[in-house]
Formats: C-alpha cells, sequence, structure tokens
C-alpha cells in the first residue's frame, strides 16, 4: 500500500538542526523509496520551497532547491492539488478539525488510495474515514 509523506518529514529528511528526528526521517524516506510508496502532493512540493529557502537555520539556495524538486519528480509520486481535493479538505476540516493546510494533506492521501499519513502534525494512530492512519515517526 501506498503512503503519503507530510511535509514535515521532508524537511527533516534535510534539516540536521535535530539530529534525531533527521536521522528518523532520512530511514523512513530511504525505507519507503526501496518500496517505491510514498506519495506527495503539490502541496508538499510548495511548503518545502517556502520553509526550506526562508524559515530553516540554514536556508537553501532557490537553485539548491530547484535541484532537490527535479529530483523528487524522479524518485516520489506526486499528485496535484484539484478543486476536489480543495472541497474534501473542507469536509475534513468540519469533521476532524484540523486545520485547512492539513485537511488538503488528508484530502490528497485519500484521494491517493494511501493507507498511511507520515506526519508529526496530527495525532499519531488516529483513523479518518476508515482508510487512513495517522502515524507520527518521531514518537517510535
Amino acid at each position: 500500500m501506498s503512503v503519503f509523506i507530510d511535509t514535515n518529514i521532508l524537511i527533516y529528511s534535510f534539516d540536521r538542526l535535530d539530529e534525531v528526528k533527521h536521522q528518523i526521517a532520512v530511514d523512513l524516506l530511504t525505507e519507503l523509496v526501496e518500496k517505491n510508496e510514498i506519495i506527495f502532493s503539490t502541496q508538499v512540493i510548495n511548503e518545502f520551497i517556502v520553509v526550506m529557502t526562508s524559515k530553516v537555520t540554514y536556508p537553501l539556495s532557490l537553485e539548491t532547491v530547484e535541484l532537490h524538486i527535479n529530483k523528487f519528480s524522479q524518485v516520489f509520486n506526486i499528485r496535484p492539488i484539484q478543486m476536489t481535493d480543495c472541497t474534501k479538505a473542507l469536509s475534513i476540516l468540519k469533521r476532524y478539525g484540523f486545520n485547512y493546510w492539513d485537511s488538503l494533506i488528508v484530502a490528497a492521501a485519500l484521494k491517493s488510495g494511501c493507507s498511511t499519513l507520515y506526519t508529526e502534525d496530527m495525532q499519531d494512530g488516529q483513523i479518518i474515514e476508515k482508510k487512513l492512519k495517522i502515524i507520527n515517526p518521531f514518537l517510535k
């Protein structure tokens, strides 16, 4: 089954400020890449660009980020966000009380048929619509 990766997992795989989280993220992505199971949305790419160029302690250059996102498209399954995802996100927001951006991540994961969403932003172990399990890999 495919898994969805939230932006924070991708960020920790690059940002070494928290070495423990960095290693957990790298190990998780390495394991999942070998199984060709990783899906994320264009939202994740956009958030990655913003965070890695302006919000981390040691920002990357635009050129470096561009190289990374071009590689992502070769390694990961990336799904574009569509209007149906936005309306689904509103439904998820109403039902589960997540913020809109997390709801959009959940909507994209559900639409992609993922069984697992790796993130540190939502409740570990929560099941969404009897289909999608939230896992915080940093709690293990």
